[in-house]
């Protein structure tokens, strides 16, 4: 429907505030909340819990059971609400100031409420799009610290690439020596190493910015078993399962992550080129005898 009521605008042209009125009021008309009426009582819920990881984790599972346009699209405006509140230095809208204007368009009830608990609410909403932008916001400096490494990686074998190549090509056109030394067949190894390594970071690179504007929810417990996860800390013996199921619905740096084992150990190798020179000369000379 959208694709066919299709016009060109340029927005460049309109103020932004008024694109972002523009926003709010399609999120306010739209028959039923972006966050649905059928979730709302748990979202809110989610922002009793006062453990801020515990909380995202309860917040985050509520929105995986989002239909998927209605998922889809908060996954959109919640990257670009963070990418705004990264610009905080500059336009003075941090993750909670754009909770308090977001929150009553996209996190609403279809319930008749008495004034104070509708002010109740209020607090409520906000805290729990503010701990949603949060969260993104921390994934997004995760990914983009992780992306700079990559790069530095990338640069560093590139240069590396590039010296060896240079090295043989001075080789061959001063025609030093026409046997194959053991100089000679570590280069070809190590070129052939780095420019595997290279490719791979590439590869993750372009997965890191993939999934940069993505929603990253770990898997979780139910909301039953994080309850009772906390009901039985608070006794003398606690129950060892409980303690397994709620730390394995707690988000950390660790889950967030997105670098694995293979492409860290592949950094690091690169960031030492010795290391790889050592290790393909021993493997020559292994073959060689």
């Amino acid at each position: 429907m959208f694709d066919a009521q299709r016009l060109d605008i340029d927005l460049d042209h309109y103020s932004v505030h008024v694109l972002a009125g523009c926003l709010k009021l399609f999120f306010r008309e739209m028959p039923e909340p972006l966050m649905t009426y059928e979730l709302y009582d748990d979202f809110l819920w989610a922002t009793t819990v006062t453990d801020p990881i515990e909380r995202n984790q309860i917040i985050f599972n509520h929105i995986s059971k989002l239909p998927k346009p209605n998922y889809d699209l908060l996954e959109r405006l919640t990257f670009h609400l963070a990418r705004v509140a990264r610009q905080e230095s500059a336009n003075r809208m941090n993750a909670n100031s754009l909770a308090i204007v977001f929150a009553p368009c996209i996190l609403r009830t279809n319930k008749s409420m008495q004034m104070q608990d509708k002010l109740n609410d209020i607090s409520k909403q906000t805290i729990c799009i503010e701990s949603i932008i949060s969260e993104q916001m921390r994934q997004i400096s995760d990914t983009l610290n992780d992306i700079d490494i990559l790069d530095t990686a990338c640069h560093t074998a590139s240069s590396r690439l590039s010296s060896i190549r240079h090295s043989k090509m001075n080789m061959h056109r001063d025609a030093i020596s026409v046997v194959r030394t053991h100089s000679n067949v570590v280069d070809d190894d190590e070129e052939e190493y780095l420019t595997q390594q290279i490719s791979e970071l590439i590869t993750e690179k372009n997965h890191l910015t993939t999934i940069l504007p993505t929603f990253r929810i770990a898997s979780a417990c139910s909301d039953e078993d994080i309850l009772s996860s906390n009901e039985n800390e608070e006794m003398v013996n606690t129950n060892a399962s409980s303690d397994e199921c709620l730390n394995s619905t707690v988000i950390n740096n660790d889950n967030i992550k997105t670098l694995n084992t293979k492409t860290t150990k592949s950094i690091g190798n690169v960031n030492n080129p010795n290391k790889i020179s050592t290790t393909n000369l021993t493997k020559t000379k292994d073959e060689i005898h």
